[in-house]
């Protein structure tokens, strides 16, 4: 069991913790008398800084209170030796620790019960995010009957890795089905073969409003439990696609994509999606149609005025060449929605603003020719008139860490030297708003 900085923290301000009094805080031989305000802002200021935390609690009482709200922020159990059952006893040999967490994080789990769950979650009633990493979930019941939602305090949770290996999903759908308000779910698999034949789930959820659904390498049939078979009426704002079918249309996979988009689009504000075919990046395939681009061109309630295309990685600058590239040849054979006047390329964390590796037997010219030619052959795919009248950015995901939103400037740079024609035109804007 440890305490762990891995999300982003959920507030920076001041969260309680002092009571205004003053506190003394010893340095070698001199003692200064510190205003409760002015030490709640040191705590905070040291939010993401857990080893200097420690120390601040124990310069004196005044500031335990307060710097405990930040370690507590955020519990992580790691392995599979060390179930829910120990999470109890934990919080219990420290006073007021379990009000304290916001997030809560299982990673390794052998296995966990929906009834294990249950018991954690009833014992934290500050909890605001839960998120399960390659843990093994069980059903709830064998006959499919979902539980009933009993957590509204909640309203994040990430499912990441889990499951990947079984063969049915009703288990997945057990777990979301304990919360009744989730502003925001992630569901993410790793396997591409999970998708080509997933065993059907069982009902929808009961009772559970879902507001935003991040899926990245998830079974349709998993999102169609989730929105089209739910008794809940969609109250959802925004969905991001990733990969959820490596299908082309002519194999019959925009069926269950549009059935999915006809559901969502009354109360939808916001879309974002990624082809499963992008990643392989064969230009036959993505020529013959992706399934999310012909259900996107025929929705007939279609009423976004702009489409997000997501990059989930960002490791080098080819990623976003593909990207880029399979979009103008999927949407060249697909027309957008007419109503579809804008388009944004997504990038997340950027892990490096370098160019991939030189391909063995490539000389440094020979690479730069050809990185040029293709960035070229991008800017040439933009002018036809199938997107004449759009315009295209490149912009920062939301939740893009601060280290990557520090290497903007050199990948802004990059970007505007190799679709220059295309700034110039007035096609393309390339992280709007960013200054430096």
């Amino acid at each position: 069991m440890s305490v762990a900085g891995g999300l982003a923290p959920a507030w920076n301000g001041r969260h309680g913790g002092g009571d205004g009094s003053m506190s003394v805080a010893s340095t070698g031989k001199v003692s200064v008398i510190l205003p409760g305000e002015l030490s709640d802002t040191v705590v905070d200021f040291l939010h993401d800084d857990k080893d200097s935390l420690r120390q601040c609690s124990l310069v004196c009482k005044a500031w335990l209170s307060s710097s405990r709200l930040h370690l507590f922020n955020t519990i992580t159990v790691r392995d599979a030796e060390r179930t829910f059952e120990q999470l109890q006893p934990f919080l219990a040999a420290i006073p007021s620790s379990a009000s304290a967490i916001h997030h809560l994080i299982f990673s390794g789990q052998a296995t966990l019960t929906i009834d294990e769950v249950q018991v954690a979650l009833c014992s934290l009633p500050g909890l605001r995010e839960l998120k399960l990493v390659d843990c093994t979930i069980l059903a709830y019941r064998t006959d499919r009957r979902r539980p009933t939602p009993c957590f509204s305090h909640v309203s994040a949770l990430r499912i990441i890795h889990c499951n990947t290996t079984a063969d049915d999903l009703d288990p997945l759908l057990d777990l979301i089905a304990l919360f009744s308000n989730i502003d925001y779910l992630a569901l993410q698999n790793n396997n591409f073969k999970f998708l080509k034949a997933p065993r059907e789930s069982g009902p929808g959820l009961s009772a559970t409003s879902l507001r935003t659904i991040s899926a990245v390498m998830v079974p349709l049939s998993l999102l169609s439990c989730l929105i089209l078979q739910s008794k809940t009426p969609a109250e959802i704002k925004r969905v991001e696609l990733v990969a959820c079918t490596v299908r082309s249309y002519r194999d019959d996979g925009a069926a269950p994509f549009a059935a999915l988009l006809a559901a969502i689009m009354p109360t939808l504000e916001s879309f974002g999606v990624t082809p499963g075919l992008y990643f392989m990046f064969d230009e036959r395939h993505v020529l013959a149609g992706t399934a999310e681009s012909y259900a996107i061109s025929r929705c007939a309630h279609w009423h976004l005025q702009s489409l997000d295309i997501l990059l989930p990685k960002f490791a080098d600058m080819q990623q976003l060449m593909k990207l880029m590239l399979s979009f103008t040849y999927d949407f060249r054979m697909r027309a957008l929605p007419p109503v579809v006047r804008a388009v944004r390329f997504v990038v997340p964390e950027i892990a490096s603003v370098e160019e991939a590796a030189l391909p063995r037997g490539y000389t440094a010219q020979k690479h730069e020719e050809e990185v040029a030619f293709y960035w070229l052959y991008i800017d040439h795919n933009f002018e036809c008139t199938e997107f004449a009248g759009r315009t295209f950015e490149i912009v920062m995901a939301d939740d893009a860490s601060p280290a990557s939103r520090a290497r903007v400037a050199a990948l802004k740079a990059y970007l505007e030297k190799r679709l220059a024609v295309m700034v110039r035109r007035g096609q393309l804007t390339i992280f709007p708003g960013f200054s430096g």
